[in-house]
């Protein structure tokens, strides 16, 4: 018996909780310089975490399809030469790279009652919004 409690609350729903995780994953563990990214053992490890749900989710048919979720919608803010959070090939490589356990997520975001646009990224928009702030980001 599967016995899982899903919460209508988006500060503590897991499904958008995870998604949101993992799009400051791709950034961190894949995006940036080598010597700003996370330690492997713990940001491949949380890659490895998620992955582990989502099977569980395909495994129990909870989730039997994939969802197609857009860029980051803040390309230019995090690869800005004021900000150097990314950069801006290795963000694309890593988009396309991600984009099966990407679509996944979209899907359970989805099947849990929750809004890929709403949920996952204005509320990252949001995190990144107070991430650049706290650096004076300028656009140029």
């Amino acid at each position: 018996t599967i016995h899982y409690f899903p919460s209508s609350d988006r500060r503590t729903a897991l499904a958008p909780a995870l998604a949101s995780l993992h799009e400051a994953l791709i950034v961190m563990n894949h995006a940036t310089d080598e010597e700003r990214r996370l330690n492997p053992v713990i940001g491949l490890s949380l890659e490895e975490t998620i992955d582990g749900y989502l099977e569980f989710m395909s495994t129990y048919n909870i989730v039997d399809e994939v969802h197609e979720p857009r860029r980051y919608p803040w390309r230019e803010r995090l690869c800005s030469p004021n900000l150097p959070v990314a950069q801006g090939e290795l963000l694309d490589q890593a988009y396309d790279d991600c984009k099966l356990r990407r679509g996944l997520l979209a899907a359970v975001v989805e099947h849990a009652g929750f809004e890929w646009e709403g949920d996952v990224i204005e509320y990252s928009r949001h995190e990144c919004k107070k991430l650049t702030e706290c650096h004076d980001y300028t656009p140029e």
